[in-house]
This record gives structure tokens, sequence and C-alpha cells, in this order.
């Protein structure tokens, strides 16, 4: 059965509905943007953007991103798979949250603390803010 959501568009803010099954739902697995024109542009986006996994870890320290979960930012934290890969998760950033190493632990040591609905409210940069501050870094 389809159920009805009031999400938020990856790419330009606006909100929009979205129907798609519980466990579709719960997987974070349903259109992210409002219309093709955003898919498009935050693709676009994406693509021009290519980071070695050393080019990242230094981009992410020079953001200095705080916590989802807690707000700590003293040194890098830590990219955290909402859904785990084991279960089906992807590498999609709609998939993944930043947190500190402590609630990093926390979230792989007592995975009923956090719902998967609480840590999808609660992953705290959208892909726009995101991109614009690597935009913004690069140019530094």
């Amino acid at each position: 059965m389809l159920e009805k959501h009031i999400v938020t568009c990856h790419n330009c803010g606006a909100e929009y509905e979205v129907r798609c099954t519980s466990k579709n739902w719960e997987r974070g697995k349903y259109r992210k943007y409002c219309c093709t024109q955003c898919a498009a542009d935050h693709k676009e986006i994406r693509e021009e953007i290519k980071l070695s996994k050393r080019e990242a870890v230094r981009l992410a320290k020079k953001l200095k991103l705080s916590c989802a979960l807690c707000g700590w930012n003293e040194l890098p934290c830590d990219v955290h798979h909402i859904i785990p890969q084991a279960e089906g998760g992807s590498d999609d950033f709609d998939n993944l949250i930043y947190v500190c190493p402590n609630c990093h632990r926390i979230l792989h040591q007592d995975k009923s603390k956090y719902s998967i609905d609480y840590l999808i409210q609660h992953s705290n940069y959208s892909k726009n803010e995101i991109f614009d501050r690597i935009l913004d870094a690069i140019k530094l």
C-alpha cells in the first residue's frame, strides 16, 4: 500500500508529496527531487565535483562540519550509512549522515537507540549546503 509523505527537494528546498511503500520510505528509496530540472541540476553539480579520498578528507577538515546528532565539531567527524550497506543501503548522499566518533560508535553498538526516521530527520546538512561549502572551499 502506498503512503503519502511530504518531503523537501534536495536541490531547491521546495516541499512536495511523495507516494511510496512503508518499506521504501524506511530505506530512503523514494524520489528526492520535486522535478526533473532539479534532478538534472543536481546531477550536473555532483559530476563537477570529483575528489580523491585524500582530497575529500582534507576538504572535510576545512569545512568543519559538526555532528548531526550532538553538534560536536572539534575534529573531523565520520560518515555513517543510515541504512547499512549489508541491508541494501547505498553510498548515495541521502543515505549518509555526518556524526562524531562517539555517536558513530553508539550507532553501531546500540542500533535501537536511533530510528532510521530519526537519523534522516537529523541529517543536518542538505546536499546543496555541502556542495556550496565544497565549492567555497575549493575557491580558497
